[in-house]
């Protein structure tokens, strides 16, 4: 049914697709030999290219630039419905943006608000400060002045010294993830020294706010190093603070509330530590708060002299404890919230009186303010359906009031303040939803999909009220699976014109996801990780079985991670599947988590398993691998899309991914490959560039599910 309608909207005849070269390299590891004929696409200089992609080999730079014109060419008969479809986006958000025109949400420090605005008719925002009692705002760091010359800018983060003369701020120019770090004189805004490059983008003041702590890339471009950086012109060399052992670890840098200490996190996706100086003397090294331990995770504030600590140590769900900063060993540990199955605290914020902590109970967020001395809590749902919630840690340790974000499928982000001393809730920014949206147009939905082991996958489904369950509706399923990472639902103004014309929309909550607690995610990692793409399948049955859609009409959707989930699923079940949209996928597992050297690797480990040591780890990766089994079957249409600067998942990945499908199926099912010649893994950053993205990857969807003509 779908591939008629395709071939009638298709202009024929269509143009030829680049063809990879074959040049056929054998591994041989545990017994068995891995023939790859396209591992050339992986630049023997890498390293270096990833960071400078004008060092990258001309045939490779050829064959990507022809697969992004054969994208291009295929996807010619749409170029109406994409200048329909952007216009459309526009007008739902109006010409200015999704912020622009608003009051900006400050954060108020001491006697200085900071914030930041969008600029009318630029990419990319100002971070500014003003009095905290109101007045003229002054512009601290310009990105759109920064950004001049750049294809790609991102900032990282801006944060004011101690004393508030100066500001410290990251950015990254290239899409490759290497931050620059730059201070800046707040009164006459000129820098102070160079820029110090090669950073992971964290850093945290001292008190004296002479001297910063800040996070270094070393050689493999793991962010293992924490070095200090005087501002006082002496020019000696940043001295290492600390120098993380395992490659496997990641380290990131906090300040606490108080200004008195900086946190130094280190973890990889299943076990974590924390260590801590004294922020009051810059020559302080650091010492352990929690130890390390394989398969316990921290999470630590300060409040007062006291560490607390939210832990899985004796809970899947998580506790909280407290320890003394001077001795917080866990013989020393007091618990403040205990262990109760089923809810699972996502994170915790200290305050001078109180612990705020978010919890998600069959997959809904509450919200519970415990007042530490006398036990007292205040308890509240923030949302009767699935929600995407994000809990911040206060400014000020005195602060009465808890913020945070809250934004579901059909409502639009918010963010609130709940006052601890009674709960009482106030929106203090809510961004604008579409003209003309109508919420009681749209309901949200909640079903499960039994998987073959008897395990109950989750699904959340959002369409229009009018839209009938008779199996007609083509439908997106998003599905993510990974690192504990949930797939919380939030609002997506583009996905309401797919919806208004006739898709529904759905997310399967798969294992591998805490979605459902920590045991969630052990049950989708490692040589468990065959769940993830089980439930997927299941929950795509499960949503034909209830006539939400009919076999062969979803279009599968992941990122990263997400993207291994869907091209693996794809290879199981391509009968389900209309087509996949894969983005920076993850689809040659094996032979990246073989090669120790990438940056990401060793943590991966953790996560799916060690092929170079284990036999079994390598053969349970094998079985999934998208790479490795793509066979001779029909596939779904594919549309993949790559970052050239991409550490995290790298381009050849799904070039060589395109390459093989195209070469084994047995179809003439659409393979397309677009790669962003001038970013990273999150893709481009200017906001016209990110709009006609959207609007490239809604008329791939139109076009292959037949609604394009009639769309225009």
């Amino acid at each position: 049914m779908p591939r008629r309608l395709l071939a009638k909207y298709i202009a024929k005849p269509q143009p030829t697709p680049p063809a990879a070269e074959r040049r056929p390299v054998s591994i041989t590891h545990h017994g068995v030999t891995l023939v790859d004929d396209y591992a050339w696409l992986k630049a023997s200089n890498w390293r270096e290219a990833m960071l400078d992609t004008s060092l990258l080999p001309d045939e490779i730079v050829h064959h990507l630039e022809a697969e992004n014109a054969y994208a291009e060419a295929v996807m010619r008969d749409t170029k109406a419905l994409r200048r329909k479809l952007m216009r459309e986006m526009d007008r739902r958000v109006g010409d200015d943006g999704d912020d622009a025109g608003e009051e900006p949400l400050p954060h108020v420090i001491g006697e200085w608000a900071y914030f930041t605005r969008p600029v009318d008719g630029k990419d990319y925002d100002q971070f500014c400060r003003r009095p905290r009692d109101g007045g003229k705002a002054k512009v601290l760091v310009d990105c759109n002045r920064e950004a001049r010359g750049c294809d790609y800018f991102e900032l990282s983060a801006a944060t004011p010294s101690p004393d508030h003369t100066r500001i410290a701020y990251s950015y990254d120019a290239t899409g490759a993830e290497a931050f620059q770090l730059a201070v800046r004189d707040i009164t006459t805004g000129r820098r102070i020294g160079k820029p110090i490059e090669g950073t992971s983008g964290s850093f945290a003041w001292c008190a004296d706010s002479r001297t910063l702590l800040y996070v270094a890339l070393d050689g493999h471009h793991r962010p293992a190093l924490v070095k200090r950086h005087r501002l006082d012109g002496s020019g000696e060399p940043d001295a290492i603070v600390y120098a993380e052992p395992d490659p496997a670890f990641d380290v990131n840098l906090t300040r606490t509330p108080d200004g008195g200490h900086i946190l130094i996190e280190c973890e990889n996706h299943v076990s974590s530590e924390t260590l801590i100086v004294d922020g009051g003397d810059p020559a302080c090294m650091p010492r352990s708060i929690t130890g390390r331990q394989r398969g316990l995770r921290h999470s630590v504030e300060v409040r007062g002299g006291r560490a607390v600590i939210l832990t899985n140590d004796g809970a899947d769900d998580f506790r909280i404890v407290e320890a003394p900063l001077s001795d917080p060993g866990r013989a020393r540990w007091r618990e403040l919230v205990p262990h109760v199955p089923g809810h699972h605290i996502l994170s915790a914020a200290t305050f001078a009186r109180h612990v705020v902590r978010l919890e998600r109970r069959s997959g809904l967020p509450w919200l519970v303010i415990r007042e530490v001395s006398s036990g007292t809590e205040l308890e509240r749902l923030l949302a009767d359906e699935p929600a995407a919630v994000d809990l911040e840690q206060p400014d000020e340790e005195t602060a009465g009031t808890v913020r945070l974000t809250i934004e579901t499928l059909t409502t639009p982000e918010r963010v609130l303040e709940v006052a601890l001393a009674d709960g009482a809730e106030r929106v203090v920014k809510a961004e604008s939803a579409p003209q003309d949206y109508d919420r009681s147009l749209y309901v949200v939905e909640r079903l499960e999909a039994a998987a073959a082991d008897g395990a109950r996958v989750p699904i959340t489904v959002l369409r229009r009220a009018a839209t009938p369950r008779d199996g007609t509706a083509p439908l997106i399923l998003y599905g993510y699976g990974a690192y504990g990472v949930a797939a919380d639902p939030s609002f997506d103004a583009d996905r309401l014109m797919l919806l208004d014309r006739g898709f529904i929309y759905a997310i399967a909550h798969v294992r591998g996801g805490d979605d459902k607690g920590r045991a969630w995610y052990e049950a989708g990692r490692g040589r468990t990780k065959m769940n993830s793409f089980a439930d997927f399948i299941a929950a795509s049955r499960a949503l034909v079985a209830h006539r939400y859609t009919a076999e062969g009409r979803i279009i599968a959707h992941g990122d990263s991670a997400g993207g291994m989930l869907v091209a693996g699923a794809a290879n199981m079940a391509p009968e389900l599947f209309l087509a996949v949209i894969a983005e920076v996928p993850f689809v040659d597992p094996l032979n990246t988590l073989l090669d120790a050297d990438l940056p990401l690797t060793p943590g991966e480990w953790a996560e799916l398993g060690n092929p170079i040591a284990s036999a079994e780890d390598f053969r349970t990766i094998l079985a999934y691998s998208p790479y490795e089994n793509v066979t001779a079957q029909r596939y779904p249409h594919i549309l993949a899309k790559a970052g050239l600067s991409d550490q995290r998942v790298t381009y050849w990945e799904p070039a060589k991914w395109v390459a093989r499908l195209r070469e084994r199926k047995v179809d003439d099912s659409l393979v397309l490959l677009r790669t962003s010649m001038t970013s990273g893994h999150d893709g481009a950053s200017g906001g016209d560039d990110q709009t006609k993205d959207a609007a490239f990857d809604m008329a791939f969807i139109l076009k292959v599910a037949g609604e394009a003509p009639r769309s225009v």
